[in-house]
């Protein structure tokens, strides 16, 4: 399994909707519905269209970012959201495939759904390299932390004792 870390939007404009609404989204609003790309170089093209002034080195950071959420996140992978204005973080699973749904959250259109295991988790509970990482600037992005699943579901199902 693999970890992701997601962000809300700007200001964290999204977080709650994710948290109330089982999910995480991309907000890529100018992109339509790209459920049909499974081969990332098909997707850049494509995605130039929609972006005729953008740099190369954009264009790559944002096709791997979509190209990520459509076709490497999978089924029961870990999201982890940190929220942008408060010290918390949510811990969720990935449940459903990437589906475009304009109308959920406005704004967001890009969709998976999750399964939410914990949410407002201090980040004082959380190592040093797991803080770190939450500090990712991508929208959606790759733990590459060791061991990072294990780590992450601890804190999201702490052993009873």
């Amino acid at each position: 399994m693999t970890v992701w870390i997601v962000r809300g939007g700007l200001e964290g404009r999204f977080e709650h909707q994710f948290v109330d609404k089982s999910v995480v989204a991309l907000a890529w609003e100018t992109v339509p519905d790209y459920s049909r790309f499974h081969d990332r170089e098909a997707l850049k093209d494509w995605y130039r269209g929609f972006f005729p002034g953008a740099k190369e080195e954009t264009i790559a950071n944002h096709v791997g970012q979509l190209y990520a959420f459509l076709n490497t996140a999978s089924i029961r992978d870990l999201v982890v959201l940190p929220f942008k204005n408060r010290d918390a973080v949510a811990i969720g699973e990935i449940t459903g495939d990437y589906v475009y749904n304009p109308d959920l959250i406005i704004d967001a259109p890009h969709v998976r759904t999750v399964l939410w295991l914990r949410t407002g988790i201090s980040r004082t509970r959380f190592d040093t390299d797991l803080r770190r990482a939450l500090a990712a600037r991508m929208t959606f992005s790759q733990s590459r932390v060791p061991d990072a699943e294990r780590r992450f579901r601890m804190l999201a199902n702490p052993p009873t004792t």
